[in-house]
């Protein structure tokens, strides 16, 4: 499927929402033409264009329905073709009379001859769209609106919105991964702006296995997003495709202290009054939790193996009476259910898992603490947690 397939309500609001956008906010340039084209128009030598900006003003003022501008064309055309001939390259002068013509062949090779003259004008290169789209010219759709939004980057606002519809009811990723090659700096903005719509993820880890981020934070995004929706295969694939050296834990052995891609590596709360963090050699976690404060220090992922095993966390928390005020709790990733949720011992604090629910592959390793109020505040750090076999 490609663009040009897509559902027409989509293209149409494509290329008129752009066309729309243009009559507002493009202005012809020209000290003398803009402010006043009425009195440059009065002066003995003929300002091209002054009559351009007629021209536009008419038509701006004529036009009410944007899927059917020619009407509102035609009676700017006296003044749009007087532009012409004074200046040939007044870009809104071309395009107004390229929606002036009726003949479509006429009109087609009106249009490319003038985008030759200027491809930086928004309001011509939205014609170009049109066109395109109505003859299922992939490519020339692609060229157009990426010309546009290199050129006139504050079009982005309103386009984008159009253009994560048109990802949504993409069913071949292929088309959206050629146009966001990267070569455009819009093309990593609009892939931003689609990571805050939940349901656009899945798409966009499929888009990702397809093109090049060099922006680790996109990764990291998407990874969470699609980790907290369930989705954990399609967050690993986007783990694997960003050259991450992260290694889900199967089985037994030691866990890794690194930060990187949570919630396959560690999330670690730094709020006010209860912190994680890693230790500068990387090879410890710091807590610290403010008196009267309390909850969630830590938490990743963790594929475990086959019960019964246990868990052990050496650990170094102070003061020592209040180590029990620590807790490790293990819940289903994919319901949030808690199976398991103790209070830490001595160091090494040991917790034996018996039995996992069946449905309970992908599991959360959750680290709390608490310090109550009119108590020390709880600090110190946790060197080793390892999966071990019981």
């Amino acid at each position: 499927m490609s663009i040009a397939n897509l559902p027409r309500l989509i293209i149409t609001s494509l290329a008129m929402l752009v066309l729309a956008v243009v009559l507002v906010l493009q202005a012809v340039s020209g000290v003398m033409s803009k402010p006043a084209p009425d009195l440059a128009l009065s002066v003995p030598f003929a300002n091209g264009l002054a009559n351009e900006r007629l021209a536009y003003q008419r038509f701006a003022s004529e036009v009410t329905d944007p899927n059917d501008p020619t009407a509102a064309a035609k009676s700017a055309q006296a003044f749009a073709l007087s532009a012409y001939k004074l200046n040939a390259i007044t870009p809104k002068a071309l395009a107004i009379l390229v929606m002036a013509e009726g003949d479509q062949a006429t009109r087609s090779n009106m249009l490319r001859a003038a985008s030759r003259l200027n491809r930086r004008d928004a309001t011509l290169q939205s014609l170009v769209l049109q066109e395109a789209i109505a003859a299922n010219d992939h490519d020339r759709s692609v060229e157009a609106l990426d010309q546009m939004l290199r050129v006139h980057p504050e079009l982005s606002q309103d386009l984008f919105p159009v253009l994560a519809e048109a990802l949504r009811n993409q069913a071949n990723t292929e088309t959206f991964a050629g146009l966001l090659d990267g070569s455009s700096p819009w093309h990593e903005r609009f892939l931003k702006y689609a990571l805050n719509d939940p349901e656009l993820l899945p798409i966009l880890a499929k888009v990702r296995s397809e093109i090049t981020v060099e922006d680790e934070r996109f990764d990291q995004r998407l990874v969470a997003g699609l980790a907290s929706r369930g989705e954990f295969d399609l967050a690993q694939s986007v783990v694997a495709r960003a050259n991450a050296d992260v290694v889900a834990v199967s089985g037994f052995g030691a866990l890794s202290w690194s930060a990187r891609f949570p919630p396959f590596d560690w999330k670690l709360v730094d709020e006010q009054g209860i912190r994680a963090q890693l230790a500068s050699a990387g090879d410890a976690l710091e807590l610290y939790v403010r008196a009267g404060n309390g909850g969630l220090l830590a938490e990743r992922l963790l594929q475990v193996p086959d019960a019964p095993f246990a868990i052990s966390v050496d650990h170094r928390i102070a003061p020592i009476e209040q180590v029990r005020d620590m807790r490790l709790q293990l819940a289903c990733a994919n319901n949030n259910s808690v199976f398991l949720d103790e209070r830490f011992g001595q160091s090494p604090a040991n917790f034996t898992v018996s039995a996992v629910p069946p449905d309970c592959q992908t599991t959360m390793l959750r680290i709390l603490g608490r310090a109550w109020s009119g108590r020390s505040h709880l600090n110190g750090n946790i060197h080793r947690i390892e999966i071990k076999a019981q």
